[in-house]
């Protein structure tokens, strides 16, 4: 079976409701949401846009607070998922623009996508994903454990090199810990303690335009299969499609 894992808060639920449209028009997929405190209507709104196809689990405040991304990673390992699974771990800032589970169709385990702007971050977390079998499970349940207690040289290398960055204002759980993950497994080319089949997607899974590139020459293109409207491309969101 086919699944979209988002995790969110009210304040970005708005922007979560346009990723679910975008997804709707171009694939068949159930969405697994896991939700710390929706703004009002969101979940009539899922009713609407979703109809069954899909799964609403509430994030208690203990889980959430000072542990965002944390959280969004430690809870995969709640979902019930069967050998055989495709999922896709979807931001609330994206548009899809094209059948993003054809890439399913490849053989791997885990995929992540990087991107062509360089940088301390060559993996963006905001989209990656998996085939849910034995290998996809141990990644997750050593994903998890890192960011816990990180031991495993390459990601306590990378972390170590991001201090002083101003990045622990509530605490490595928060916020970066998961790109971090993804990122040292890059550098350590997908070099893992056990056996796991790793590709990179492409940043046309997860593209995040620059200022000099204009909407009108991406809108509709398939070539971009998922944009990123992250930062400053926010603004786009609601009128992509159009």
């Amino acid at each position: 079976m086919n699944y979209a894992y988002m995790v969110c808060s009210d304040g970005y639920c708005s922007k979560a409701m346009c990723t679910i449209k975008s997804l709707n028009k171009h694939c068949d997929y159930t969405l697994l949401c896991n939700v710390y405190k929706p703004s009002s209507g969101f979940l009539d709104e899922l009713n609407k846009q979703c109809s069954s196809k899909f799964v609403v689990f509430d994030i208690p405040e203990h889980e959430w607070k000072h542990k965002r991304m944390f959280c969004k990673v430690d809870r995969l390992l709640k979902m019930d998922f069967t050998h055989g699974d495709n999922v896709f771990v979807l931001d609330t800032d994206l548009y899809v623009q094209d059948d993003i589970y054809k890439l399913f169709d490849k053989d791997f385990d885990v995929f992540y996508t990087t991107h062509s702007h360089g940088g301390v971050y060559p993996i963006n977390g905001g989209v990656w994903g998996f085939k849910f079998n034995e290998h996809s499970k141990q990644f997750l349940n050593f994903y998890v454990e890192q960011m816990q207690n990180p031991v495993w040289e390459p990601y306590v290398k990378f972390r170590e090199a991001q201090k002083g960055r101003g990045r622990t204002e509530f605490g490595d759980l928060d916020w970066w810990c998961d790109q971090d993950f993804l990122c040292a497994v890059y550098i350590n080319e997908g070099n893992l303690p056990f056996e796991c089949s790793i590709i990179d997607a492409g940043e046309e899974y997860n593209f995040f335009w620059p200022k000099s590139q204009g909407i009108k020459t991406i809108n509709g293109n398939k070539k971009y299969k998922v944009l990123h409207c992250k930062s400053w491309r926010w603004r786009f969101l609601k009128t992509l499609g159009g």
